[in-house]
């Protein structure tokens, strides 16, 4: 993977709040909180990982006792209303990374929610996951594109994740002024 741009754009400032959706059994928050929370949380971090199973849940509950900053949720990503007692102020910075139909529409409606203005997210697009656009994977990059767009979202980049993650792309994206 190689970023056009700026590749510190990819990664949160440390100390900045975050919300992780699909965080999965906690490989990447790991990382994640290694940069943005550091040892013991000097870096007063804080990762709000969400899940909708219960494994992984307990796994993440597992993680987040030998790394503070880290809070497991475990929620339904369509219902973005129940985070708000674990997120409630906008955030930075959120990454969603689950593996469902309509990716785009959830982070659409999380980042209205609760993505600053000019706040970044990240969507982990798998082509695989969204059977219901028609087309090849090209396609499904093309249609999330569009539909990102219109939404407001501000594409920085498309990254094709292709000898990494088969069928997978990474969009950075910037909130727009109109959300606030």
């Amino acid at each position: 993977m190689r970023t056009k741009n700026d590749p510190a754009l990819l990664l949160p400032e440390p100390g900045q709040h975050v919300l992780y959706l699909g965080s999965g059994h906690g490989t990447t928050i790991a990382h994640l909180h290694d940069h943005l929370c550091g040892a013991n949380n000097h870096h007063g971090g804080r990762i709000v990982a969400l899940d909708h199973s219960t494994r992984c849940i307990r796994d993440l509950v597992s993680l987040a006792k030998i790394r503070p900053g880290i809070v497991p949720v475990c929620a339904d990503v369509r219902a973005v209303e129940s985070l708000t007692p674990f997120v409630p102020e906008r955030v930075p910075w959120l990454f969603q990374d689950i593996s469902q139909a309509g990716q785009a529409e959830i982070l659409i409606t999380a980042s209205k929610r609760f993505l600053i203005t000019n706040g970044v997210a990240l969507l982990s697009m798998k082509a695989a996951s969204d059977q219901r656009i028609e087309g090849g994977i090209s396609m499904r990059y093309e249609m999330t594109e569009a539909t990102l767009k219109s939404a407001g979202f501000i594409l920085q980049e498309r990254i094709d994740l292709a000898g990494l993650e088969e069928k997978h792309a990474l969009f950075l994206l910037r909130a727009p002024q109109s959300w606030s």
